[in-house]
């Protein structure tokens, strides 16, 4: 497989490009001779395609948008210095203690495994600006609405851009994942709720591929919202009768989802996850995403 792929045009001002890994997207927002990246990505080969994007192009980066702390979305800023970095209050903490331990090994695992040598060591980002949503973020003449989206993450925010109806949705929205609740069920649905009263023209997952079609956006929202619902409730009576978490398991094992064969361990981390956060007798620190950060 190639080290690069191209980067094409979604909207008359925006272009993504996806990497090689994980369908992860960075996103280009342009205005004038201003660009906004959002969680540039992911291999020093994708960051430096960006780079070529910006030169071929005059533009300057101007701010960089890391949608949350996850080690796969923050590996840009080191490569355009220049661009104001901005990421929620939250973010830094993530960065501490055992998460921010466990962000930096991930990073080293996967460089390592895919050959990627340092030449100076991986520093988390300095945050230049920390935001705490709702807030409007300017690049230009666009504008963008910074939207607080928990559930995955406790530091999530999504960018809408109200003229196009574009919502970069960050993890969550994907037609490639199910919903990772690495944060929260609670919040992950709540943020399903809020999202669903926007207008949705253009939606662009941080895994995945974006969609224009309306019909199709609408069944990713119902189809998530569905799904975290019925995980709900199959956990709810599995406490309620008294099972165990591995009978809690084996009740959601049945459970319909997108890509069954690729998200089978990331719905049983969900189905451990939510037992814990719903009061069954675990600890969350050792079940389901807590047990291991990825």
């Amino acid at each position: 497989m190639p080290e690069e792929y191209g980067i094409r045009r979604l909207t008359d001002n925006l272009w993504i490009g996806q990497s090689r890994f994980f369908f992860t997207n960075a996103g280009i927002f342009v205005s004038g001779d201003q660009a906004g990246l959002v969680d540039p990505n992911m291999t020093p080969g994708e960051m430096r395609r960006i780079r070529r994007f910006l030169d071929e192009h005059q533009l300057r980066a101007e701010w960089i948008v890391l949608t949350h702390y996850h080690w796969d979305h923050i590996l840009g800023p080191e490569a355009f210095p220049e661009a104001t970095v901005i990421g929620h209050q939250l973010l830094p903490a993530q960065l501490t203690g055992k998460s921010g331990t466990q962000t930096a090994t991930a990073i080293a695992r996967w460089e390592g495994e895919n050959g990627f040598e340092r030449v100076r060591p991986f520093v988390f980002p300095p945050l230049d600006r920390l935001v705490d949503p709702p807030e409007t973020l300017a690049l230009g003449d666009l504008r963008f609405d910074l939207i607080h989206t928990p559930g995955h993450s406790p530091d999530q925010i999504a960018l809408y851009e109200p003229a196009t109806a574009t919502l970069w949705a960050s993890d969550i929205l994907s037609d490639v994942e199910i919903p990772f609740v690495s944060d929260s069920l609670a919040r992950f649905k709540d943020t399903l709720s809020r999202l669903a009263g926007l207008e949705i023209r253009v939606l662009v997952p941080g895994h995945g591929f974006p969609s224009s079609d309306a019909a199709a956006i609408r069944a990713r929202m119902a189809e998530d919202r569905s799904y975290l619902a019925e995980l709900r409730a199959r956990i709810e009576r599995s406490i309620a009768v008294g099972e165990s978490i591995n009978e809690a398991v084996i009740r959601c094992a049945d459970m319909v989802y997108r890509h069954r064969d690729d998200n089978e361990i990331p719905h049983r981390r969900n189905v451990e996850s939510v037992y814990a956060e719903l009061g069954g007798d675990a600890d969350p620190e050792r079940v389901g995403w807590g047990r291991e950060y990825e």
